[in-house]
């Protein structure tokens, strides 16, 4: 990556202001170049893992041969949800806006990661001034490394943009978030279809607006609903997930400390086998969230009402294919 390249002229100057051009998702943005030049190398080389490390190595400690507690899987899942945004935001500000990372991931949105996400799953090129890849950027990082394999860092690439791009992974990632409206349990139920039994996972809720049908059926005013998200979570995959992205993350912010003339040359860094990624991320058949909702049609309030008491019993089952 050249970071000097990135720069395009705006046209707009004066003695104290340039502005020059970027990218953030799919807007164009203009910095003050006098804002991010030193605070940009700063920002740069004080960037690290040593947060999302603690936590995993905290929440990973237990007592010889127990098995850790739900608690401390919710706080694993929680910690790779963070994981997910730190690196995903990290590695599209390095391509849009390497010059200026600290002002990209100050002003970012996550709709502008879905925007991004959106382009990638497409097959299209993320935005860049410089025109630097998502490609590019996988090979240089993995560039004079020899423990560092190209392709399995571009498999773990894709896994973290599949993730991200799941929407049931980011209302729960949510719902812990903002108001912990979420909590960790064990799971056993049984339908008429298929029975279901989950060692441990959590439940969130999410508000869904009733459809116009349902509308048009009590007087057409505005009325919400309650689901609840089961998501269950495998303790020896949350664990590897958390510990090849945080390495992940050390060789990215390793590449761009070298861009950004902090290193003369790449550290020494190992990154895992190609075989290890995929199984960090090869779920058991049928591993996925259920998804419990009202029986909802149109016959009026009495039906909705009855339906959304008897939920938690009476409830459609949905598998998302994870």
């Amino acid at each position: 990556m050249d970071e000097q390249a990135e720069w395009r002229d705006a046209g707009v100057s004066s003695d104290q202001v340039i502005l020059q051009e970027t990218f953030v998702g799919k807007k164009t943005v203009y910095w003050c170049h006098f804002s991010s030049q030193k605070e940009n190398i700063e920002y740069i080389s004080r960037l690290s893992t040593n947060y999302h490390r603690f936590k995993l190595e905290s929440y990973s400690t237990t007592s010889d041969g127990e098995d850790l507690s739900q608690n401390a899987l919710l706080a694993l899942q929680q910690n790779y949800f963070e994981l997910l945004e730190y690196s995903l935001a990290l590695c599209f500000a390095s391509i849009q806006s390497l010059h200026a990372t600290p002002l990209w991931m100050t002003h970012y949105k996550n709709y502008d990661l879905d925007d991004i996400v959106q382009i990638i799953i497409k097959g299209q090129e993320i935005p860049s001034a410089s025109g630097t890849t998502l490609d590019e950027l996988i090979e240089e990082m993995a560039e004079d490394r020899e423990g560092a394999n190209a392709d399995a860092l571009k498999i773990c690439t894709q896994n973290l943009i599949r993730d991200y791009s799941r929407i049931h992974y980011m209302e729960t990632y949510n719902a812990i978030k903002h108001g912990n409206r979420a909590s960790p349990s064990q799971f056993n139920f049984e339908t008429d279809k298929a029975s279901f039994k989950i060692k441990c996972g959590f439940i969130a809720y999410r508000k869904q607006a009733l459809h116009k049908n349902e509308l048009e059926s009590i007087g057409g005013k505005k009325a919400f609903y309650l689901e609840q998200h089961i998501t269950p979570i495998n303790d020896v995959l949350i664990y590897a997930q958390n510990t090849i992205v945080i390495r992940w993350l050390d060789i990215l912010i390793d590449t761009l400390q070298v861009a950004a003339g902090i290193r003369e040359k790449p550290s020494s860094l190992s990154f895992v086998t190609l075989e290890e990624v995929q199984r960090a991320w090869d779920y058991p058949k049928g591993f996925g969230s259920l998804v419990i909702t009202p029986n909802l049609t149109i016959n009026g309030k009495q039906r909705i009402a009855q339906d959304y008491n008897n939920a938690a019993t009476s409830g459609d089952f949905q598998d998302i294919e994870i």
